[in-house]
């Protein structure tokens, strides 16, 4: 461990029910997810982005602080250990993903395009070059490969690089009845928390000894594949239906893309031009009007 992180509660095997869906249930999150936080630990796997997006009171930094402890603890293990701001300045960026096996940034809600490029990198794995300390000429190479979690009201993921590596978790906000106070959810988070780790292992021992058999059967071409056949796995290990997870995730990643698509402010300018393409085999404008009417 690095000296950022803490040591993890021991998992218990002889858990009853199923804790996964409880957590779930508990985070609000959809059912899925418990999938994608198995996956987690597994350590060399290319891993999609959780990006949790919700209304300001839907407890995305409660939720999101609540994965990191699952996984990768730091701190005092407390929920204010777990979560920062995504840095300004790349070098900053490279360290915290250094430091840590799951990185969670909260409040995000504007990427820029270099930041977008790394956190790309990271999660399929990539070499980073930085300056020796102290040296002019020499340099040290970073290997990083992590898992990231991501949370904000509507961070702006719509390159389409970035989306297809990215899965989005809607949070809600809890109803009267429904909520609790941060001592309930925090003790009732505790409690569950070795059962929980007691499920995620002894699931991935399933995936382990059913990985091969299932993995002729699933063909994508997708950025992302071993996450997804890795997922489908798992799924079936907690006893879904053959290619249930391959459905949602295909699902999900279109209408991540549509959505992306339709929020574009070049969409509602080129739908007012009623081009017809069955008239025009092109369309030519001097790009000083189409910024002005774009403006």
């Amino acid at each position: 461990r690095t000296q950022t992180q803490c040591e993890q509660v021991l998992p218990n095997l002889d858990f009853k029910g199923n804790p996964l869906m409880e957590f779930c249930k508990l985070e609000r999150l959809d059912p899925y997810f418990a999938i994608h936080l198995v996956a987690y630990f597994i350590s060399n796997l290319k891993c999609c982005i959780a990006l949790m997006s919700g209304s300001s009171g839907s407890l995305k930094t409660t939720i999101t602080a609540h994965i990191k402890r699952v996984v990768d603890p730091r701190g005092e293990n407390t929920n204010e250990d777990q979560v920062s701001s995504i840095p300004i300045k790349i070098d900053d960026l490279i360290l915290q993903f250094y430091n840590n096996y799951l990185v969670v940034f909260e409040n995000v809600s504007y990427i820029t395009n270099e930041i977008s490029d790394v956190l790309c990198k990271a999660t399929t794995g990539s070499m980073f070059s930085k300056r020796k300390h102290y040296e002019n000429l020499e340099e040290v190479m970073i290997k990083i490969l992590r898992k990231i979690v991501v949370n904000g009201i509507s961070p702006n993921f719509d390159r389409d690089d970035l989306i297809q590596r990215t899965i989005v978790y809607h949070t809600t906000i809890p109803s009267e009845e429904d909520r609790l106070t941060d001592e309930d959810v925090e003790e009732k988070f505790r409690t569950l928390l070795p059962d929980l780790l007691g499920q995620i292992f002894f699931t991935l021992q399933k995936v382990l000894n059913t990985y091969d058999s299932v993995k002729g059967e699933i063909k994508s071409k997708s950025r992302m594949a071993s996450f997804l056949v890795y997922g489908e796995v798992i799924s079936r290990s907690l006893g879904n239906e053959p290619n249930d997870y391959v459905k949602w995730l295909n699902s999900k990643t279109e209408t991540a893309i549509t959505e992306a698509n339709e929020t574009s402010p070049l969409i509602p300018y080129l739908n007012s031009q009623n081009i017809d393409d069955k008239k025009y085999k092109k369309w030519l404008i001097q790009f000083q009007d189409f910024q002005h009417k774009l403006k």
